[in-house]
């Protein structure tokens, strides 16, 4: 894609974006993409990109661990493995283990994630982990990265006849040791390597007493190192057997490397790979710093952006403890955005949110906004942001600006997205005006992208002609006199000039003598303009009042709806308990009666006792219409007689039969699909169901 000017990136911040992205990576590999990223204008890799952060956004809040960390750089093990004949040492090969291992890692995981994570997993392109390059390096290299015994035959023999050399020079010194100490020859060192030979230290003024090789002395004089006599053979032996070693271990090395050279191209696949989850990785963390999201992007150009905030000054804000004022904007059919308003009230931060979010969104970064906002894709970025006085060119401000003008106008198309901090500025401010409206006319009809700041009137006026362009205002409190940093479409803003230099404490006559000069139409809009935004920062305000005036009742309501619920559940439970009591007291009397009955039974005589059971019967069943005695089925036969069915609906006060106890019953009560029925003294619930309305039969 086209940037213009060749400093865009720095003037945008995007350095710094970038910056930050470097730090966030955990190996060279991954810094060194990081800094290498550029804007594309590739939309399928832009939105890959995208998806491969949200996955791993995805992974960070699943607190999943990613096995990536730490990345072993392999590249100058790798350029050796392209020379023929290159050894690589045993701490390289354990740096490719390393690395390896790392791989075979982020390879399962990635298999076993495969769908969670699709996109990740798709970078792997069918890269799969080969073990036997490992297999290779762990047959010649232990874990402390040193070189097997059993690496070959040859260098175990070695070892071993090397062992037993050493363990015999040992026990030899041993005693060479304990004689001269015995003699109080040796120097408070006792013993020493030089040259890969174990000597001896003893007191220099004895180093003519002793046979052997003198190998040097201490700086001080004061002490000889000597290889006794004794020992020179082994230790000739020793030396040999080093060498054989150095020259076995040279061999092994050399065959691995050869080895290692055929999977050269497998292990920069893994390499670079690695580097790109790493780059990955640093871009989740990011996003998690500055709150960012992966939002919509279309292959168009266009530009629906939602609760954006500029991720730089974000993060100073957080750390001052200050608000950060989200914006919204939305181009499509208007395709150029004028922004008025005061200055300090935030214009140049809008366009440079927009700017900076774009440019991050093109190189597959989350951007801080809604995750519902659109970005469309540009071929053409341009911007005109500060000063851009050139000594090289001996320009002056205004004459660069226009240098960069004539690029804008010359490169501008439907795919293009400008930015121009005020326009026209730097001139006779009446033909700077005028040269401002010539150039944002060329612009729109080139259906350029854009935003433009302003303080010009006639810009303003143009912005509510042009159907291309949009007005837009950074809000102000006129009574303070402090800008808000909310963005607002649609109007035009007030530059507050007279207000501003009022509270400056500027003597009232200055003041005036000033709107004196000015045109009396434009003062007239000026007010104009500061009295609609006021107006309309009171109607937001109202609106936020009634807003929150709404919520309070919709909680309110839902508080007393909530409480009623809990009213009717209590009533229920309550009507529930009392009907559980009224059974009860029903069971504790007929129980009552019940042990009455046997007492009276027991005291009466044989003869009596018919009556006793049928006056008990009475007392605890209750009294049956038409029948006086406990129903058997001879009894609900003639109750069936005296009674006929009605078809009628069962209902309060209906009179009914129960066919499971042969009884006729009067309905007290019905709730739903059951009632309450009463039998004499006995009350129960029965399903309505199981209920037939009756009457009795007449004659």
């Amino acid at each position: 894609m086209h940037l213009y000017p060749g400093d865009i990136l720095q003037r945008l911040e995007y350095e710094k974006i970038r910056a930050l992205l470097v730090s966030l990576c955990r190996s060279a590999l991954g810094r060194e993409l990081a800094e290498a990223m550029q804007p594309v204008q590739d939309v399928a890799w832009i939105r890959h990109e995208l998806d491969c952060c949200r996955e791993m956004l995805s992974m960070q809040q699943q607190k999943l661990y990613f096995p990536i960390d730490p990345v072993f750089p392999i590249r100058q093990e790798l350029s050796l493995l392209r020379i023929a004949n290159a050894v690589l040492s045993a701490e390289q090969l354990g740096q490719i283990r390393r690395l390896l291992g790392t791989t075979e890692q982020v390879i399962r995981f990635l298999g076993g994630h495969r769908d969670q994570f699709p996109s990740l997993f798709n970078l792997l392109n069918g890269l799969n982990y080969d073990p036997e390059p490992v297999k290779e390096i762990e047959r010649v290299i232990d874990e402390r990265g040193q070189v097997r015994d059993n690496a070959s035959k040859e260098l175990l023999h070695i070892r071993q006849n090397l062992n037993k050399r050493r363990s015999e020079l040992n026990r030899l010194f041993a005693r060479i040791l304990q004689r001269l100490q015995k003699d109080g020859l040796l120097a408070d060192t006792e013993q020493s390597f030089i040259n890969g030979r174990k000597v001896v230290a003893v007191q220099a003024e004895y180093k003519r007493q002793l046979s052997g090789i003198l190998h040097g002395e201490s700086e001080s004089g004061r002490t000889a190192f000597l290889e006794p006599a004794e020992t020179t053979a082994l230790n000739n032996d020793i030396f040999e057997l080093e060498r054989e070693e150095e020259r076995e271990i040279y061999r092994v090395l050399r065959e691995l490397t050869a080895v290692l050279a055929n999977k050269a191209p497998l292990l920069a696949a893994y390499e670079q790979i690695l580097a790109r989850f790493d780059f990955l990785l640093a871009k989740a963390r990011l996003a998690a710093q500055i709150e960012g999201t992966v939002p919509l992007v279309h292959d168009k150009p266009g530009i629906n952006v939602r609760a954006a905030r500029h991720p730089v000054l974000l993060l100073k804000n957080r750390q001052n403890g200050k608000p950060t004022i989200p914006l919204n904007l939305f181009l499509r059919d208007r395709r150029i955005l004028v922004i008025s308003g005061p200055n300090a009230g935030g214009k140049t931060v809008a366009m440079k949110t927009i700017a900076l979010l774009q440019l991050m969104v093109q190189s597959g970064l989350p951007v801080p906004c809604n995750e519902n906002s659109e970005f469309g894709i540009f071929k053409y970025i341009f911007s005109d942001i500060g000063d851009t006085q050139s000594i090289e060119y001996e320009l002056s401000t205004y004459s660069a600006h226009l240098r960069t003008i004539k690029h804008f106008v010359q490169f501008a198309g439907g795919s293009t997205l400008f930015f121009i901090d005020e326009l026209g500025t730097g001139s006779d401010p009446a033909l700077g005006g005028a040269f401002a409206e010539a150039v944002l006319e060329a612009l729109a009809a080139k259906k350029a992208f854009g935003i433009v700041t302003t303080h010009y009137l006639n810009l303003k006026i143009l912005a509510n002609k042009n159907p291309m362009i949009l007005n837009g205002a950074m809000s102000f409190d006129e009574e303070n006199l402090m800008p808000l940093y909310e963005l607002r479409l649609g109007k035009p803003g007030s530059s507050y000039t007279f207000q501003i230099a009022k509270r400056s404490g500027l003597p009232q006559k200055l003041i005036d003598r000033a709107a004196e000069l000015v045109s009396r139409e434009q003062v007239q809009l000026d007010f104009l303009l500061n009295k609609l935004e006021q107006e309309q920062r009171r109607l937001q305000l109202r609106e936020q009042e009634l807003a929150e005036k709404d919520q309070a009742l919709a909680e309110l309501k839902r508080q007393t709806e909530e409480q009623a619920k809990k009213l009717r559940t209590q009533q229920q439970q309550l009507q529930v308990q009392q009907q559980k009591y009224q059974s009860t007291q029903y069971i504790r009397e007929a129980e009552k009666q019940l042990r009455k009955l046997l007492v009276d039974w027991q005291k009466a005589k044989d003869k009596e006792t018919r009556e006793v059971i049928a006056e008990a019967t009475k007392k605890v069943v209750g009294e049956v219409p038409a029948a006086g005695t406990l129903p058997g089925k001879k009894e609900q036969k003639r109750l069936e007689k005296l009674y006929e069915e009605t078809g009628e609906k069962v209902r309060e006060g209906s009179w009914v039969f129960l066919p499971s106890l042969g009884r006729i019953a009067q309905v007290e009560s019905v709730h739903g699909q059951s009632a309450w029925v009463v039998a004499g003294e006995m009350r129960m619930k029965a399903a309505l169901n199981q209920l037939r309305a009756v009457r009795k039969v007449e004659g």
